[in-house]
């Protein structure tokens, strides 16, 4: 909470985790490494387990180059050089510079006071260590105005409300979450504190607790540490370190990536692009990208469909980081009626120009809508001689069209599916050690193009779960193939197709399975493919239930960066809009 001063002076990042490196070479980097822990781009717990972790990049957002994260110490550890020392500090001893450590105390008097930073800062991302002391603490970080993070206990309300925005004129507006249990009241703490235009988030012990947009906030000023007047207190802080960012616009359109360091997909690239409406691709692709990247080496970059705040949008045909394709060996797709402009579907097309290999799953059959001039021929319902039915129907085999025996053929949330192998397809490659697929999202019907193979058909269920009967007067139809499509270039690219995979789905181990096999098939790998491979999810998976507007809110693709985030965050600001019924 502040107080009366009279002092004058008023990535959001694209990150690749790498779990096995070698040890950094000295403090600084291991220091730099603890940070990105508090962060949460790494799992503390991996942290202490694995000392050698080490970052391996940080992205240049316009151009997508690679370069090292440079955290810099806004606090020297050895004396207040770069801080406006307030007046009465020498005789108060309010702030001082021991062994590296930032020691604040009240003075005889008990007055307030604000160490503020020299230098102004506008977009930023500041991490460090506190750790409470005796009295009764009430401090905090200032915001490049009186606008305020809460550390210790607030005066007006008489608890805890660390980690919580302190607003003047507002009081608390909103209360961070899971303080008490992540709080080491007498032991260090690690925060995270990203300021982008008047958005304020915060993250303790290496999740994110908070997310404030503050009507006061300003463009620039400096970085204030409070020691709040009236109380006989200290705390101390340490590794100040801070990173100045682009303007959001910019910082927004950093794609999520994710990469092993060892196994077949080692050097390999695969691009995820997942934007639909309703079966949250924006789940199922990043789950999916984190097995193949950590368990098998791939490096995976993910893109997904963003509103003009960075957050992720599902549906959104604005899709920041398509130049991403450009080296990929492998497309991984969960679209729905999409329509980007003409320089984001140049690297699409050009992709598909030079043969590479396609997932796709679900809605992506009919994947674009409204596309118009020399891309018109992708949308979903186009009939041409030479490019019938769009881009679904000659590149994946099948497009959205019920009239032709493609379209809706379980009812959501009534009508669970099973899918079953075909039995003269049990020994393909992408069949191996697959077992039971059921899937909550209900069946499509499908008429694959000729020349598909049918390595799956579905069975519609009377009930949501697996034990579900098949209802009589919906014969099988078919749910997973494979195909090739031939390329402008003269090349075949492969192709997997999945009339299932809403990110609910993927909770099967079966359906989990073959959508990997079917990766590691289009990517001419099946004689890697093992009936025991480990396909289990890495990080808390807590999938949403599918609906149109159910998507998880406020998600940048930023909050799931690293093997330990939560796919996807819950509750509070990330509360679904809508939730659907179901039988």
């Amino acid at each position: 909470m502040p107080m009366p001063e009279n002092n004058s002076a008023i990535a959001t990042q694209k990150i690749a985790i790498t779990p096995q490196q070698t040890r950094p070479s000295n403090q600084s980097q291991y220091d730099t490494l603890c940070g990105l822990a508090s962060r949460g781009e790494i799992d503390t717990l991996a942290l202490m387990q694995f000392r050698s972790l080490l970052v391996v990049v940080f992205v240049g957002f316009a151009s997508g180059v690679f370069a090292e994260p440079i955290l810099k110490p806004i606090f020297n550890g050895n004396d207040l050089s770069g801080w406006a020392v307030p007046k009465g500090n020498d005789a108060a001893g309010w702030y001082k510079a021991v062994d590296g450590i930032l020691k604040i105390q009240s003075g005889p008097k008990k007055k307030g006071s604000i160490l503020w930073t020299k230098k102004k800062y506008r977009n930023f991302l500041m991490e460090f260590d506190f750790r409470m002391g005796a009295g009764r603490v009430d401090s905090g970080v200032h915001l490049r105005n009186p606008d305020q993070i809460q550390i210790g206990i607030s005066g007006s309300l008489g608890r805890d409300m660390t980690c919580s925005p302190y607003i003047p004129g507002k009081g608390y507006p909103v209360e961070a979450k899971n303080i008490k249990r992540l709080l080491k009241p007498k032991d260090w703490n690690t925060m995270r504190i990203q300021a982008i235009g008047k958005e304020y988030t915060v993250w303790l012990a290496g999740e994110k607790v908070m997310t404030y947009q503050s009507a006061s906030a300003i463009a620039e000023g400096p970085i204030g540490i409070q020691l709040h007047g009236g109380r006989n207190m200290a705390i101390d802080y340490r590794k100040i370190n801070l990173t100045e960012l682009p303007s959001k616009s910019t910082a927004t359109a950093a794609p999520l990536v994710y990469e092993g360091t060892k196994g077949i997909g080692k050097g390999k690239h695969i691009v995820f692009i997942a934007s639909d409406h309703e079966y949250r691709g924006e789940e199922t692709c990043p789950a999916i990208a984190r097995i193949l990247a950590q368990r098998y080496g791939f490096k995976c970059t993910v893109l997904f469909g963003l509103d003009d705040k960075g957050h992720i949008k599902a549906g959104s045909s604005r899709v920041p980081g398509m130049e991403a394709l450009r080296d990929a060996d492998m497309m991984f797709l969960f679209l729905r009626f999409l329509h980007p402009d003409d320089a984001t579907m140049k690297h699409f097309t050009d992709y598909l120009n030079r043969g590479g290999p396609v997932l796709g799953l679900r809605t992506t059959t009919h994947a674009f809508n409204g596309l118009k001039g020399k891309n018109a021929k992708y949308n979903y319902n186009k009939r041409s001689k030479d490019y019938d039915w769009g881009f679904g129907r000659q590149i994946l085999g099948e497009t959205w069209r019920p009239r032709e025996g493609a379209g809706h053929y379980g009812s959501n949330h009534r009508y669970s599916t099973r899918m079953f192998v075909v039995p003269e397809q049990k020994n393909h490659p992408v069949m191996r050690g697959v077992k039971e697929m059921h899937a909550l999202a209900g069946a499509y019907s499908a008429v694959p193009i000729k020349g598909s193979v049918i390595l799956c058909k579905n069975q519609v269920l009377d009930s949501m779960k697996p034990d579900g009967k098949p209802l009589a007067n919906k014969p099988p139809s078919p749910s997973i193939w494979v195909r090739e499509y031939q390329s402008a270039s003269g090349k075949k690219g492969r192709v997997f197709c999945s009339t299932q995979g809403a990110s609910e789905d993927i909770v099967s181990e079966g359906v989990r399975r073959c959508i990997i096999n079917g990766v590691f098939w289009c990517m001419g790998l099946e004689q890697h493919i093992k009936p025991d491979m480990n396909v289990a999810f890495v990080g808390p998976y807590q999938p949403t239930p599918f609906t149109f507007g159910g998507e998880a809110q406020n998600v940048k693709p930023s909050d799931l960066a690293g093997w330990a985030s939560p796919i996807m965050p819950k509750g509070g600001i990330h509360k679904p809009k809508r939730a659907p019924r179901r039988k």
